[in-house]
């Protein structure tokens, strides 16, 4: 991450050299990338899936179609929405280096806007791929959190993602610092409520999930803050609409209970995967996101 270190008074004048096989990415900026030969821009983004994902208007540039024997159409659920994606093999080349064949991914809506396309840490050749979100600060931790299992032969086509225990059930987190706010399925506020004491809060409201679509969320406050590496988190939003059911949880105030029209009922006995999304809204506290693919953990640094 970008913590740094000073032992006494020794203080190293000098940028320190980034070690072999580890890319440093910067937050907001981009990297020159060409498909087909066709000219663009790649942000590289933490919670972006492991393949490249571009921008119908750059994949239409370049000429892709996803027909014949490579191409094929995956779909992403974000909630009940759903967004129909094509694939193809394509030449890509990153930061003027070598050539790649890439399975590249696109679909009528822009995954990141305003660049040409966006990919995460699974999908670069470094072993090692740090984040830097901003200028460390002091009674900064850095916690190891270990990689969530990828999901098999699909799993590059997923952002690459943390698991940490909740109540002795793995929840999986996604890292976004490009969205504002912090979101859990239904599923992870059932964990958190039994676990930690979580309570539905009066009032509803909205929160970017992936595509630019965004979903309905009610905030959960948690009696014993959740724990994600060196952050806690004494608060949520629960996605109330998608994954999942709400219903039965404890709430505050006038919230008896959510609108049953935004309501997912499971199966009586079974529980939603836990998963979230952690936002800028906590993200803003840490310097920096490593991603170790052959230690198989994400180090956060925050204060």
């Amino acid at each position: 991450m970008r913590a740094g270190i000073m032992i006494g008074a020794v203080v190293v004048l000098t940028p320190a050299a980034t070690p072999p096989g580890e890319r440093i990415v910067r937050i907001d900026t981009t990297i020159p990338m060409t498909v087909q030969g066709v000219a663009g821009r790649l942000r590289i983004d933490p919670g972006a899936p492991g393949r490249p994902v571009l921008a119908p208007g750059y994949a239409e540039q370049v000429g892709l179609k996803g027909g014949g024997l490579m191409g094929f159409g995956v779909i992403y659920h974000v909630g009940r929405e759903k967004v129909p994606a094509r694939t193809e093999v394509a030449a890509v080349v990153l930061d003027g280096g070598k050539v790649h064949k890439h399975r590249v991914i696109w679909a009528p809506r822009a995954f990141a806007a305003g660049v040409e396309g966006a990919m995460g840490p699974g999908g670069l050749d470094e072993p090692v791929v740090r984040f830097v979100l901003r200028p460390a600060m002091a009674g900064e931790r850095t916690v190891a959190i270990p990689v969530a299992p990828a999901g098999g032969l699909f799993g590059s086509w997923s952002p690459m993602a943390g698991q940490v225990d909740v109540g002795g059930l793995p929840l999986r987190v996604r890292f976004a610092p490009y969205l504002v706010k912090s979101v859990a399925t239904a599923g992870a506020a059932a964990q958190m409520a039994e676990a930690l004491g979580g309570r539905l809060e009066d009032g509803t409201g909205t929160a970017e999930i992936a595509f630019g679509l965004m979903r309905p969320v009610r905030g959960m406050a948690l009696a014993q803050p959740l724990a994600i590496g060196p952050l806690a988190l004494p608060r949520v939003a629960v996605r109330t609409a998608d994954i999942g059911s709400v219903n039965g949880l404890p709430t505050t105030g006038e919230a008896a209970e959510a609108d049953p029209d935004e309501i997912v009922v499971v199966a009586k006995g079974k529980r939603a995967p836990g998963s979230m999304t952690l936002g800028a809204d906590y993200l803003g506290r840490c310097s920096s996101i490593v991603f170790d693919k052959p230690a198989r953990v994400i180090r956060l640094t925050c204060a």
